[in-house]
């Protein structure tokens, strides 16, 4: 009887001590960047251009917006995106292309030419900005300030419009 209690002692605390490991490991768990967490500062190849890191775009506020050709929101909210970035000095629009959840990686190279998207247009060739950022639905776009902080970010389909007002909101005289 007392070895019996002792197995199930040893037991108890086998799995406490794993439960323990595991929560701590779900903390570190980073998941998806929020509101203040800071975009990295990552690399990618542009369309048509040298690779670029997103350092590399200065303006006052980077709107990032995260896209795939078969998306049909993001297809539907390009030419807002494209109304914006030529109406506003202070705001910056950049685009970030799922290439790796492309059917073909040929697909974002026909729309872009197709619409004329004359917006930057970086590719996630890899995987590693989804990987980073982990944005959990397309289109998302994330409203940056100077430092690549996430200011806002709003999931689904953008309109000029609803931009300004959210980066107004969140970045106060960005816009004026």
């Amino acid at each position: 009887m007392n070895r019996k209690r002792m197995v199930t002692l040893i037991a108890l605390l086998l799995a406490i001590t794993a439960g323990i490991i595991v929560l701590i490991n779900i903390d570190r768990t980073s998941g998806p960047l929020q509101e203040h967490d800071q975009i990295p500062n990552m690399t990618m190849e542009q369309y048509g251009q040298e690779d670029v890191s997103l350092n590399d775009f200065t303006s006052e506020v980077l709107v990032l917006n995260v896209w795939a050709s078969w998306c049909e929101p993001c297809i539907r909210e390009m030419p807002e995106l494209m109304e914006l970035n030529d109406e506003q000095d202070k705001i910056e629009v950049v685009t970030v292309n799922m290439l790796t959840k492309e059917y073909r990686t040929s697909d974002p190279v026909e729309f872009i030419e197709e619409i004329g998207l004359s917006l930057p247009v970086l590719f996630d060739t890899d995987g590693a900005f989804i990987q980073e950022v982990e944005p959990s639905r397309l289109p998302m776009t994330y409203i940056l300030d100077s430092s690549l902080t996430i200011q806002d970010i709003i999931i689904g389909e953008v309109t000029n419009d609803l931009l300004i007002e959210r980066i107004e909101e969140a970045i106060p005289g960005s816009t004026t």
